[in-house]
């Protein structure tokens, strides 16, 4: 039987921005056959790379959850992380 997917990292290069600034997310994983990135409970990303990275320049102000989940048919495992947007204002 195959290994079930498993997160082996996943990384955000700011936790801090201000509204309009990108952050990228970077993700490695073993035995995946693909990945769901969700921001806030929204799809953001579907079936991507099982390593890869993905850009995000349009996050809410407000603190945002990313949830990575890395998926076969032997099953599935999810990482949360959180970036904080602050209004330029602040």
């Amino acid at each position: 039987p195959r290994a079930q997917a498993r997160i082996r990292r996943f990384d955000v290069d700011r936790n801090m921005v201000f509204i309009g600034d990108c952050v990228t997310l970077e993700w490695l994983t073993d035995d995946a056959e693909g990945v769901g990135l969700l921001r806030n409970g929204d799809t953001v990303l579907h079936a991507g790379s099982g390593n890869g990275d993905f850009e995000d320049c349009n996050a809410p102000v407000g603190v945002n959850g990313y949830d990575l989940t890395a998926y076969n048919r032997t099953g599935r495992e999810t990482r949360s992380l959180s970036v904080v947007v602050q209004d330029a204002g602040d």
